[in-house]
């Protein structure tokens, strides 16, 4: 269970820094980048949720393989249902 509740936490994360805050346009624009300009990690809900589910678990090791594949596969059911 805390390795689902994990997982949500990471996509649901990367929704916020991206869709609601917009923290990806704000270092496009402190960095002086055009904002159609392409910066993965930190501009693509995917692979945010994933790195931060990896970040999840940086002193769960067993947990690594668990936690960012789970954030990914909520991020997309997230993404499939326009939440």
């Amino acid at each position: 269970m805390e390795y689902i509740l994990s997982g949500l936490s990471a996509s649901v994360l990367s929704y916020l820094w991206i869709e609601v805050f917009g923290i990806d346009l704000l270092m496009k624009k402190w960095l002086a980048m055009d904002e159609s300009q392409s910066f993965k990690p930190l501009d693509c809900r995917l692979c945010l949720s994933f790195w931060f589910g990896v970040l999840y678990c940086a002193n769960d090791p067993e947990a690594l393989l668990y936690i960012p594949l789970l954030s990914v596969l909520v991020e997309r059911l997230m993404w499939r249902f326009e939440i």
